[in-house]
């Protein structure tokens, strides 16, 4: 079983203007601070950029769920139990 402690803090994700600047010359596209500033103050971009981290973080969550249970069902089928839980990254 995982143990997350008494209380866990809420993930919290932020996207700056260095990682837009950085992105965009990733692309080919590069930007000026400016713009790259008034990319991510446009409130329906943010809006949309939040929804798309958010189900991203949701199905890390299943992904990771469903591993773990794959894991435990073969501990249990195989005799062997596992006492470390495993990270994926999905």
């Amino acid at each position: 079983m995982v143990s997350f402690g008494n209380d866990t803090e809420p993930v919290t994700a932020e996207i700056t203007t260095s990682d837009v600047l950085r992105i965009a010359r990733e692309v080919g596209m590069p930007v000026s601070t400016k713009e790259a500033q008034l990319f991510l103050r446009d409130g329906s971009r943010a809006h949309r950029m939040w929804k798309q981290m958010v189900e991203a973080g949701r199905q890390y969550i299943a992904e990771t769920l469903e591993a773990e249970r794959c894991d435990m069902w073969w501990s249990e089928i195989s005799g062997n139990p596992s006492d470390e839980t495993e990270e994926y990254d999905a």
